[in-house]
């Protein structure tokens, strides 16, 4: 147990108030912060853990004032009830959240989890939810070292009148994908006071997935029936008007037609059914005022290269961009920019040197797609004389990365936008895969006037393309989208004693293998009989 606590108020205002709770125990480092929202019906717990405890699982206890010999667990596209666990029967996968309503009926609490999929219930009135492991032994490469690290998630505790079925869906859900909000620049919004791109009229119907067809321009909705009842009458609408539709398999191969009614989609559906519906809608408006003006840049170097010459074009990194990834076209958040010609013995890219962009009349951003091949490194530019440091990322270093001890490796998250990246490169034996490059925008505002962005002298920075805007719309993030841990040092070492407790003598080794394969032949005999 992680006892000991320190608790403080860190948040006492009118939307939200928090605690953070700090411990200590075997070597981790514990901080929780739970806070409750005005007016919300969730407590939410964010754990931030560094783990160092050696041959531990670390786990969750929810002692509840319901009581019941049965618990419901997530499953994804429907539900299973599981009574109390047993010694051969001690751990149980659930998706998004786990159940107890009392046996009454009356209400029940569900604890939703974000991250975790592995639970336990031991008596009628206590879930626990596993959230960090790490191995004795290296059973496979590394697995004593599993989990070792920073470790951030969260769970909530939901308590509802009714079974779980008053309404737990829809807050996992909504745990799991909290609301963001953006700042957008002004415009006269064609779309209204509010739209919608996609709604259903029944919050018991969740929408699983949204994407475009592989074979054709519609789009593809999918749909689960979530808490175990027969609906009727179910309407589906999109930000434009659906023209037609056709209700598909998985495997996007037509069942039949479906007709729509007053531009939506209404249909039928059975307790946790999955329906798929390939839709073609009518956009609501296609004009845009946005201008992009791609610039012509004087290229430099060659880095891309064909299949008939892999050693035609070389990167600072060694190897070149495959000709058949390499497009004529990036758009970018709402910006088109053109990159260079792929032909053998053709320029395509511009490594700086100090080169001056000049800026068409009137436009006001200038965007650029860069990497450098040097490690992240901040950049000098200079706009009308003016310097900008911008810090360029790395194009051959992962966009992010997690505490993997056994590669001394610590957990990152490249912030700046990912315009285009590659999945494999060119060299002189032919095709390397799992070598990827990645190439990120830069935005710049331009004050009224500006004529020239003058770039880097470092040939490390290569530039694809630069593209000039005028009457751009914007959109900001207002709350945060992802994770951004911040570089750390490897300080984590096994000493010697940790290294020989996690060895695995060869006898060990071949009784745990024979153990296992008495029990699988036991287990397969035992299903062989019940079926005689």
């Amino acid at each position: 147990y992680a006892k000991n606590p320190e608790i403080s108020i860190i948040e006492n205002g009118p939307a939200r108030v928090a605690l953070e709770i700090k411990r200590s125990a075997r070597g981790s480092d514990y901080k929780q912060i739970v806070s409750l929202d005005s007016n919300g019906d969730i407590i939410k717990v964010f754990n931030e853990i560094e783990w160092r405890s050696l041959r531990t699982l670390l786990k969750t206890e929810f002692p509840l004032a319901v009581s019941n010999q049965k618990a419901t667990f997530d499953l994804g596209l429907g539900v299973i009830e599981r009574g109390n666990l047993r010694k051969k029967l001690y751990e149980v996968p659930a998706q998004m959240w786990a159940d107890i309503t009392d046996s009454g009926g009356k209400s029940g609490v569900s604890i939703l989890s974000d991250s975790k999929y592995s639970w336990d219930k031991r008596d009628d009135n206590t879930l626990r939810l596993t959230g960090i492991y790490t191995p004795r032994a290296p059973y496979r490469q590394a697995q004593n070292l599993q989990d070792l690290g920073l470790n951030l998630y969260s769970f909530g505790i939901y308590s509802h009148s009714g079974s779980w079925q008053n309404g737990t869906q829809a807050k996992g859900m909504e745990f799991n994908e909290p609301m963001a909000a953006f700042v957008f620049s002004r415009h006269e919004g064609r779309l209204g006071s509010e739209a919608s791109f996609c709604e259903i009229n029944d919050n018991d119907i969740i929408i699983r997935a949204v994407k475009k067809a592989e074979n054709s321009d519609e789009i593809v909705i999918r749909v689960n029936e979530g808490i175990g009842k027969a609906h009727a009458k179910v309407t589906l609408s999109v930000c434009g008007e659906i023209l037609r539709a056709r209700e598909i398999f998985a495997c996007e191969e037509e069942i039949g037609t479906v007709e729509p009614v007053d531009g939506k989609l209404v249909f039928n559906i059975e307790p946790f059914e999955v329906k798929s519906f390939a839709i073609k809608v009518k956009p609501p408006f296609v004009s845009s005022s946005s201008v992009s003006i791609p610039l012509n840049l004087e290229y430099n170097a060659d880095i891309v290269s064909s299949n008939y010459d892999r050693n035609d074009g070389q990167l600072p990194c060694g190897g070149s961009i495959p000709a058949e990834q390499f497009p004529s076209e990036i758009q970018c958040g709402g910006v088109d920019f053109r990159t260079g010609p792929v032909s053998d013995g053709e320029k395509n890219a511009l490594a700086c040197t100090g080169q001056e962009l000049e800026i068409p009349e009137g436009c006001e951003s200038l965007h650029i797609i860069a990497a450098s091949f040097e490690g992240d490194r901040d950049c000098e530019f200079l706009l009308d004389g003016k310097t900008l440091t911008v810090p360029v990322q790395c194009a051959t270093q992962r966009i992010a990365a997690w505490d993997i001890y056994s590669e001394s490796e610590t957990a990152y998250v490249k912030t700046h936008t990912l315009a285009w990246n590659t999945t494999h490169l060119h060299n002189n034996n032919g095709d390397e895969f799992g070598r990827q490059l990645y190439f990120f925008k830069y935005s710049f505002e331009l004050p009224s006037g500006t004529k020239t962005l003058k770039l880097p002298n470092d040939r490390s920075i290569i530039l694809l393309a630069a593209s000039a805007t005028k009457n751009e719309f914007y959109a900001k993030t207002a709350s945060p989208l992802f994770d951004t841990p911040e570089r750390r040092e490897c300080t984590f070492r096994l000493t010697k004693q940790e290294q020989n407790a996690a060895k695995v003598k060869k006898f060990k080794r071949s009784l745990y293998r024979l153990k296992f394969i008495i029990n699988y032949a036991k287990r397969r005999l035992k299903k062989e009989m019940s079926q005689l």
